[in-house]
Order: structure tokens, then sequence, then C-alpha cells
């Protein structure tokens, strides 16, 4: 039964990278994500799918800092109303499931 959950785990994850760099190449981002761990980390795909998502809302990091690139991100994800459950710290670490 875990090996059931892990495997529809995959499947979501995978549909949500195809999705994810779906919108980066609708960008003109010569970015990939394969995965939400080191990939991300930079906030910079993040930070790409956002804009390309609502450009007129969301504008894309500029900020040097890593942890003010990932505040900026979290900051245009609350103009989506998500809710802020994560902090900079945790898109700034790598996922160690990679």
């Amino acid at each position: 039964m875990a090996q059931i959950k892990r495997q529809e785990e995959m499947a979501n994850e995978d549909f949500l990278l195809k999705w994810f760099n779906h919108h980066l190449e609708e960008a003109g981002s010569p970015r990939r994500v394969a995965n939400f761990g080191s990939d991300v980390q930079d906030s910079e795909a993040y930070s790409t799918l956002l804009h390309q998502l609502s450009p007129g809302k969301c504008d894309e990091v500029q900020e040097t800092d890593p942890n003010d690139r990932a505040a900026h991100v979290i900051e245009n994800a609350k103009k989506y109303n998500v809710p802020a459950t994560i902090t900079p710290a945790d898109i700034n670490r790598p996922d160690p499931k990679e």
C-alpha cells in the first residue's frame, strides 16, 4: 500500500514538473526543472513561472540575495491568495529526497 501511495505522489510530482516546464518554455526561459529542490532553490524558476502566469500582477525577482529572492517569490504567490506556509529558507534549502 505504501508503494502505491509513493507511485501516486511521483505521478503528481511528474505532472507538476511538466506543467512547470511548459510555462517556463512559454515564457521563453531556457531553464527547465527536474525537481522541486536544487532546481528551484535560487527562486528564478518560481519567479519566471509566476510572472508568466500573471505578468501584470507578479514581477520577476531582481534581488541578488537568495533569501530576498525567495521572499519576493513568496510575496508574489500571496497575490494569488496562496497562504505563506513556507519561508525563504524552505526554498533555498534543497529537498533531501532528490
